[in-house]
């Protein structure tokens, strides 16, 4: 049986809905919040790379969630707005955020439609739990067609890996060779890629109590690291060729 997306987070995110439900659900809300930490810091290396000017502009994260990210382009003065798969996330953002704009929709649907164009797609530890294929090349069509000319799209997975990494029935970490296999067809280029997590987000042998206070000492670490890991996530950037 095919697994059903909607129906997992739905049910995940109604009995935690926190960083935790949406983040790295093995471990505590404490060591969740410095797997969070560790993606601003990466987000805004990306952002002062590239030089990405956000302020005034339109970006849509995908997959808003707990509406972490809409809280951080809020930050950069943009014009943010959220899509999501689950009802109760986008209910929740409506009542958090009154003057925002969200939509339900699944990205990686061949019949999905949006009539908004945005300098940036925001799409964080979303695109791996779309496990078939096909649906991940929908969502990366989808995305395409969302970005204005000269538009970007970052996005979080394993893009060191030497092949896909399927270790639960909800995730499937892709490659940057899979990802160029989509992109090269839609008119998306790769232009960076920088490391997000080394030593953070991975179980080790140790007592969950034990690593749940490993948090800021991997997160020190982890600041330390410029090479892209084989087995853990990389941030990367896409543009919309014009």
């Amino acid at each position: 049986m095919a697994f059903n997306a909607k129906n997992y987070w739905e049910s995940r995110l109604t009995d935690i809905f926190s960083s935790r439900g949406v983040g790295h659900i093995s471990f505590s809300e404490n060591y969740n919040h410095w797997l969070y930490k560790a993606k601003i810091r990466t987000m805004l290396k990306m952002i002062q790379h590239e030089r990405l000017g956000l302020d005034g502009k339109k970006v849509i994260d995908v997959g808003c969630g707990t509406g972490f990210w809409i809280d951080f382009y809020l930050g950069q003065r943009s014009e943010i707005h959220g899509l999501d798969i689950t009802a109760v996330s986008i209910e929740k953002m409506e009542k958090k955020y009154p003057d925002g704009t969200f939509w339900q929709k699944d990205i990686s649907s061949s019949e999905f439609s949006h009539d908004q164009r945005y300098k940036l797609v925001n799409m964080w530890d979303v695109m791996y739990h779309i496990v078939e294929d096909q649906l991940f090349e929908n969502a990366l069509t989808n995305i395409a067609n969302m970005l204005e000319p000269g538009g970007y799209f970052v996005v979080s997975d394993y893009f060191g890996a030497e092949k896909a990494v399927v270790p639960a029935e909800h995730v499937r970490y892709r490659n940057e060779a899979m990802y160029l296999e989509v992109a090269n067809k839609i008119g998306l280029r790769h232009v960076r890629t920088i490391p997000l997590y080394r030593f953070l987000n991975r179980p080790m042998n140790l007592p969950t109590s034990l690593h749940n206070r490993l948090g800021p000492l991997l997160y020190a670490m982890d600041g330390f690291n410029k090479r892209i890991p084989p087995r853990n996530l990389s941030l990367a950037l896409f543009q919309k060729i014009d």
